[in-house]
């Protein structure tokens, strides 16, 4: 939680309820009419440098602050969460995303976002699982007045100029900031604030980090806080949203669940579950194996279901991407049976296009480094070599060549692998894309052979390249280019998957990852495509020397009762087990024959989300079958009872022996 203090931050695992905390007031945001009123909670006496308002986290182009939707008395009707757009941390993203990256696109991507969050139900499956409605607030499409709060009376200041009285406000004018001298808002990263009635004689308050000045400018502090009385919430008039407060954090959710303190250590509770600890140690084994299918059901639904309405991977799926919410639950009902899981972070992926080219991938922003969720061979490595030319043609698209490059490295390269290449021609240096050739990978050699993209070049550029046929060009710089898609977020998931059924006190989810990969070569090694991954799944687990498996991958890693693993799977059941396994393997991306997806980029454009089709008939047909093993299937018993008496009573009494 950058900048934010440890009196700000320690709300997010507070139990909130209708009231205010003692020590906090509720800043109304936009009016203080009505009986209705959104608010931001703040610190009624913050300590110095301190920001009053209470701050949850920032992410890649938003700062987050905890609010309330309040009524004439002050009392919560709902806790939310406020988004405020800040580009800033933009500057900490990696070059490739934040050079594709300008204001026009960060609006267009926060108002998609925020129409994504408002229109969940449109696009989510049938039988995910219902969210709580965002609030339209007005602002995820417009700009509001930039937002200050003043740090002694805690009262919301929207600026003016002094001299004209009137508003500061985001020029998003073109023009405007051409005739200052300024860079555009448009096509760049920066950000200013005019004062719109004063047309030519306006100046210009910067309102982001390294944003150019000049005569035209002048400080924020000096324009808008002279006296330092204010506390930005909107110093840049960036977009807003409002989305619910989920305080519950998805581990600490999957910890309750499997019985575990949050120390690691397990208590064998069985508080908020359908049998109360009745069923013995085996009732709650199999009850909390269906809360964990649940929850990843209700996961993959929410990864599915945004990547469906925006047809952009998230490519930053990670555990703390989710929050879980509590129903309402009448008298006598368990509490851990109307609990949902809830997407606190939208992806942060961007398309970018080939200079060019008419080639496009995504690309994440970087910032959250790495994390064991994500695939590591999505990865870019790059190198120096050798290049040797050995045609260039002109076709209808744009200019090809076809080369060879040459290293002294091991080129691990894969067919139809894209190469960025910096290549040295008549004293300058143009940048090519290639497509590694089927067939001519590298495979562990130092030679490879390339084909690039179509690429719009200048006459003069493709006459330099033509005259370079046969030369060879030594260091010239590559690296590739991963072509990343939803499959990424598919192994996140499984990965999730992973740390909600095989994570215990005893096992970490580095050590379970690493299991189960070698499960996945194992069974990749005898493949077998006549007989169902989950039935080869149990011919290894169930097998003598498959016990150190069954140890690492058993059922027993569900829950914090004590259970020798094969005690474990006789009461989920081989068959259920062997599944369960089944749909992890299948999440492994680009790891065998087992796989939903062969790479990290095969989905098809338009179509991202299919490729949680597999995993998420998977995890619904568990989630049925663990559920009768629960409760029971009545209705079911019921048809079954009354075939059983129409039967009997067509054939009458039990016919007599002869």
């Amino acid at each position: 939680m950058s900048g934010v203090s440890a009196k700000s931050g320690a709300m997010s695992d507070m139990a909130l309820g209708r009231g205010l905390p003692e020590g906090m007031v509720g800043v109304p945001l936009l009016s203080d009419a009505g009986p209705v009123r959104l608010a931001i909670v703040a610190h009624e006496k913050p300590g110095d440098g301190e920001h009053p308002c209470v701050i949850l986290r920032e992410t890649l182009d938003a700062r987050i602050f905890l609010g309330a939707v309040l009524d004439a008395a002050a009392r919560v009707i709902q806790w939310v969460e406020v988004w405020v757009q800040d580009v800033d941390g933009l500057a900490d993203a990696v070059t490739e995303f934040r050079d594709a990256m300008n204001n026009a696109r960060l609006d267009e991507r926060f108002a998609q976002r925020a129409a994504a969050a408002t229109e969940f139900d449109k696009s989510r499956d049938a039988g995910s699982p219902a969210q709580s409605p965002s609030i339209v607030c007005g602002f995820e499409k417009t700009h509001p007045q930039p937002i200050f709060v003043n740090r002694s009376t805690l009262e919301v200041v929207r600026p003016i100029e002094k001299g004209s009285n009137g508003a500061w406000v985001l020029c998003t004018d073109d023009a405007a900031l051409a005739n200052a001298g300024l860079p555009a808002y448009s096509s760049t990263l920066h950000r200013y604030l005019y004062v719109r009635e004063l047309k030519d004689q306006t100046v210009f308050v910067p309102v982001t980090r390294g944003a150019p000045t000049n005569t035209h400018t002048v400080g924020p502090d000096e324009a808008i806080n002279p006296r330092g009385e204010l506390a930005a919430i909107n110093l840049g008039g960036g977009l807003m949203g409002v989305r619910p407060y989920e305080p519950l954090s998805l581990e600490s959710y999957v910890d309750q669940v499997g019985g575990f303190s949050p120390g690691g250590e397990g208590d064998g509770g069985s508080g908020g579950m359908l049998t109360l600890g009745r069923g013995g140690k085996a009732g709650r084994l199999l009850e909390r194996l269906h809360l964990k299918l649940r929850l990843i059901a209700d996961l993959v639904s929410l990864v599915r279901g945004e990547i469906a309405a925006t047809q952009t991977p998230m490519l930053n799926v990670t555990a703390s991407s989710f929050g879980v919410r509590a129903g309402q639950t009448a008298w006598g009902l368990p509490s851990l049976w109307s609990t949902y899981a809830v997407l606190r972070h939208s992806g942060d992926a961007i398309e970018v296009t080939l200079p060019g080219s008419d080639l496009s991938y995504f690309v994440s922003s970087g910032l959250q480094g790495p994390t064991v969720y994500a695939p590591g061979s999505a990865g870019s490595t790059g190198g120096a070599g050798t290049l040797q030319i050995r045609q260039v043609k002109s076709e209808d698209a744009g200019v090809v060549v076809e080369a060879t490059l040459r290293s002294q490295e091991r080129l691990f390269l894969q067919a139809g692998e894209t190469l960025a290449l910096r290549v040295p021609v008549g004293g300058v240096r143009l940048d090519l894309y290639a497509i590694v050739e089927p067939g001519r990978a590298g495979g562990g050699g130092g030679e490879i052979r390339l084909r690039t993209v179509p690429q719009k070049l200048s006459e003069r550029e493709a006459g330099q390249l033509k005259a370079a046929e046969g030369v060879m060009m030594p260091g010239v710089m590559f690296r590739t280019i991963a072509l990343t898609s939803s499959p990424c977020d598919l192994f996140s998931l499984g990965v999730l998957a992973i740390r909600t059924l095989l994570v215990d006190g005893k096992q970490t989810l580095a050590v379970a990852l690493d299991e189960l990969q070698s499960l996945v070569s194992a069974l990749a090694a005898d493949h077998d495509p006549s007989v169902p991954l989950g039935l080869r799944v149990r011919g290894i687990i169930e097998d003598a020397k498959g016990s150190s498996q069954l140890a690492a991958l058993g059922p027993q890693r569900l829950t914090a009762d004590a259970w020798e693993p094969r005690q474990a799977l006789e009461v989920v059941t081989p068959e259920v087990w062997g599944d369960v396994i089944a749909m992890m393997v299948r999440c492994m991306v680009g790891s065998g024959p087992d796989a939903a997806c062969r790479d990290f980029g095969d989905a098809r454009g338009g179509m991202l989300h299919r490729v949680f089709d597999r995993m998420s008939e998977d995890v619904r047909d568990l989630v049925v079958r663990t559920r009768m093993m629960v409760v029971g299937d009545v209705q079911s018993n019921r048809e079954v009872s009354a075939i059983v008496g129409k039967y009997l009573a067509g054939v009458g009494a039990v016919p007599a022996r002869r």
